[in-house]
């Protein structure tokens, strides 16, 4: 397994990953059952946002995580 940098091309396999995540209702404030487009663009924006993922050798995604600055507002505190 090795960490990496997120592309457009690693969407399919990550889409599963954070909705799963979102519908579970735990961890994010998003509305449930988004849409993959909706997601993708909440997931994957651009600088300075950094998307990485957990691959196997193989190339399976494994897992992502996102980092950014924090959030205006009342979001300033989360990262």
């Amino acid at each position: 397994m090795h960490i990496r940098t997120a592309t457009e091309q690693d969407w399919p396999q990550i889409w599963p990953v954070v909705k799963a995540v979102v519908d579970a209702g735990e961890t994010y404030v998003w509305r449930p059952t988004p849409t993959t487009d909706d997601m993708r663009a909440i997931w994957l924006e651009p600088d300075p946002w950094h998307v990485v993922v957990a691959a196997a050798d193989d190339g399976t995604i494994l897992g992502t995580a996102k980092c950014g600055p924090n959030r205006p507002g009342r979001g300033a505190h989360i990262a």
